[in-house]
């Protein structure tokens, strides 16, 4: 897996064909979760597109990709806000008395699902109001990280238009094995990192740590999505600052 790079459009990274399978599973996997799958999705887009093409629209113009680059930075601006490590804080507990929208009690969807509100009256009327919403604008984003990782091609293309839901996707799917690796500070995700590095560092191959269990494993894939999603913002950085 390399570094992303800014070019015309958007952005390029390699990934082979393993490390493209296993995110894309993750990506499927949080999708699933949300209650959605991906390629069901992914179904619904391409027929919207097949609709809109009977229809007459012409997506070809040659001028749109560059005229639309300064304003998709700009939402790339308001994306990379966005970005945020896994929040520490309270859970979500059901109410009781069975009135409220249902509150899935897997800790990894809390986390993807937090509270509005610390007050639990009005946050339990934003979930009621926002829920949907909210998990529809996540598993979309999913579904343009898979489609962007499924191909037989190595080389990762993103369009300036999709870094934004790519960057949420991939800081859903870290959120989720953040909960599942109890990474709730910095101080916790330092320790991930470090265990991570022992087990794929720079170091001859006899004196890395093998990777023995599932924990080891999900350690091993947040501090790779993390560099990776680094890798992005620091391209996007790039980008925005040469124009």
């Amino acid at each position: 897996m390399w570094a992303f790079r800014p070019e015309r459009g958007g952005y390029t990274s390699t990934a082979d064909e393993t490390e493209r399978h296993v995110v894309r599973g993750l990506a499927r996997d949080v999708c699933f979760m949300l209650g959605e799958r991906i390629s069901d999705i992914l179904e619904q887009r391409a027929e919207r597109a097949q609709a809109a093409f009977d229809d007459g629209f012409d997506p070809g113009d040659p001028l749109a990709g560059y005229e639309a680059e300064l304003s998709d930075l700009a939402e790339l601006g308001i994306a990379m806000d966005q970005i945020s490590e896994p929040a520490d804080g309270a859970l979500f507990m059901p109410d009781e008395s069975g009135d409220d929208r249902h509150v899935p009690m897997d800790e990894a969807i809390l986390h993807l699902l937090p509270d509005m509100s610390e007050d639990p009256e009005l946050a339990r009327e934003l979930r009621n109001i926002t829920q949907d919403s909210v998990s529809r604008q996540k598993v979309e984003n999913l579904a343009t990280l898979y489609a962007s990782l499924d191909g037989d091609s190595d080389t990762v293309w993103i369009t300036n238009e999709d870094a934004p839901a790519w960057l949420a996707a991939i800081n859903d799917i870290r959120i989720v094995l953040a909960a599942r690796l109890n990474i709730v500070d910095d101080a916790s995700s330092e320790q991930a990192y470090d265990r991570a590095a022992e087990m794929t560092g720079n170091g001859s191959e006899r004196d890395l740590h093998p990777v023995e269990t599932s924990d080891d494993l999900l350690t091993v894939l947040y501090s790779m999505l993390t560099w990776w999603q680094e890798s992005l913002l620091l391209a996007v950085g790039n980008k925005a600052r040469r124009k």
